[in-house]
């Protein structure tokens, strides 16, 4: 079942009415306006549904007054409004930009010039935004001052309840992002740009002797010039749950390491890492793990890896991991800036 107009517009108006209302609760005013979703305040949103593939809504400055437009044009051509020829006349021209299913792209301040099909999603979990974009083609042009386009139409994907849910959680990350510039005496745009790229992510077991070794894997962190956190450093925020506040910390971090040497809530935290893809070591005290479910996982996946290390001599397995961390993080850059060319070499 797929959602209609009205309920994606819907949708689209509570999830800003919320992050408006939460943001003010809780974030000071200066912080308000660096979530994405109201930096570009005021203007109107408009709202698009495609019948055949996708969804997608749009700031527009200078507009008054909220709209939903529905079409049987794919999402990418519902949104750009090129002449529907182009499809017919450059169907064996291959995108400009194709966006892989699963992919989550950002087009920023970029151009793409003559060219008839500048935008394609290959799958329904593909998603783009677009910032400050010009687009043109044989007499065509569209300026996108922001925007997101979904691959995904569910009507599932697109409740109140979700709404609400998610930008309570934009709210919350920002939230977490303040909390730890505060405690290094600095504005956020000065800890996003000078600290949050050495920031760690530990998760693992809160047990006597598991938080020993928390206390251990973060102090190795320390001294290789990392800032490590863990989940019960950043308090609990209204109606959030731990899964989303562990959601919301992984996409912070620039990568994570797991103590999976002992059994805890952390099984589920391997998972939540697992489906967001992010670059995670499971570090094993002596061989030791928490579940034979834990166990090989790094064998299917290119972003995860398993390392054991010696509590009472840490330094060399932590070493290890960050090394892996690193050179994995590196490695899907230069791929990314390969496959996208937008991204500077």
């Amino acid at each position: 079942m797929n959602v209609t107009a009205d309920e994606f517009k819907v949708y689209v108006e509570t999830f800003h009415r919320t992050l408006e209302d939460t943001a003010k609760q809780y974030l000071p005013a200066e912080l308000q306006q660096s979530l994405f979703h109201l930096s570009f305040q005021p203007c109107a949103l408009h709202a698009y549904v495609s019948t055949q593939f996708g969804v997608a809504w749009e700031y527009v400055p200078i507009a008054s007054g909220n709209e939903v437009t529905l079409g049987s044009r794919r999402i990418e051509g519902l949104f750009l409004n090129h002449p529907t020829r182009f499809e017919r006349e450059f169907a064996s021209r291959g995108p400009a930009v194709m966006v892989r299913e699963g992919a989550r792209v950002t087009l920023r301040r970029v151009s793409i010039t003559n060219e008839p099909r500048p935008l394609r999603l290959d799958g329904a979990r593909a998603q783009v935004t677009l910032i400050d974009c010009h687009f043109d083609a044989l007499g065509w042009s569209r300026d996108v001052a922001g925007a997101e386009i979904f691959g995904n139409r569910s009507h599932s994907s697109w409740s109140v309840e979700l709404a609400i849910g998610r930008a309570k959680d934009e709210v919350l990350a920002a939230l977490a992002e303040a909390h730890r510039a505060a405690r290094h005496d600095l504005t956020i745009d000065q800890y996003v740009n000078t600290r949050k790229q050495n920031t760690v992510l530990v998760l693992g077991d809160y047990s006597t002797a598991g938080t020993e070794r928390l206390n251990v894997v973060c102090q190795c962190l320390v001294d290789l010039g990392y800032e490590p956190f863990l989940v019960k450093d950043v308090p609990d925020i209204f109606a959030s749950d731990l899964q989303q506040k562990v959601m919301i910390l992984g996409g912070l971090a620039r990568f994570v390491i797991i103590d999976d040497s002992s059994a805890s809530g952390h099984l589920s935290e391997i998972q939540i890492a697992q489906q967001n893809r992010w670059t995670t070591v499971l570090l094993r005290a002596r061989g030791m793990h928490s579940s034979w479910m834990t166990a090989g996982l790094s064998f299917t996946s290119n972003v995860i890896s398993e390392q054991e290390f010696d509590p009472l001599a840490p330094h060399i397995g932590v070493e290890k991991a960050v090394a892996w961390a690193e050179s994995q993080i590196n490695d899907l850059d230069r791929k990314y800036k390969k496959l996208y060319p937008w991204r500077l070499p």
